[in-house]
């Protein structure tokens, strides 16, 4: 799945283009999700796509923390933002003792914090290195 914010908060927003541009290329199928803050995707069905995907693909957003919390596999690009982007900044997440390149203790290898930007060649990057993973581990 891959996850689009589009929100209150608009440096946080998901970079529409180059998310596309990386279905256009991806070698599974990609079922395209809306962070939805309006609800129209009741929660239990969210966290059965979740379940139940390859992989999910998002920005830091509520839904990660859905993957975060189970055995969803996951990447979240973009983990901190701007200066701007609130509860994403470096200042704030460092105050919460995350900075580039720390993953939860407890995320499994399927399971990836990416501190790259979300463009069409970083996703692709993160994704490849995800199936790797998911190689070795088989």
């Amino acid at each position: 799945t891959l996850t689009m914010r589009k929100s209150r908060n608009p440096e946080r927003d998901s970079k529409e283009d180059e998310w596309r541009e990386f279905a256009k290329r991806c070698d599974r199928k990609v079922i395209w999700l809306a962070d939805n803050e309006d609800s129209s995707l009741h929660l239990h069905d969210r966290m059965t796509l979740y379940a139940n995907a390859f992989v999910n693909i998002m920005v830091m957003n509520g839904p990660v923390t859905l993957c975060v919390h189970s055995d969803a596999p996951y990447i979240c690009m973009r983990t901190i933002g701007c200066e701007n982007s609130g509860s994403t900044s470096p200042k704030f997440l460092a105050g919460n003792g995350i900075t580039p390149g720390f993953q939860f203790p407890w995320a499994a290898p399927n399971q990836r914090m990416s501190y790259l930007d979300d463009t069409v060649d970083n996703i692709a990057f993160e994704y490849a290195a995800f199936q790797e993973r998911k190689l070795k581990a088989a």
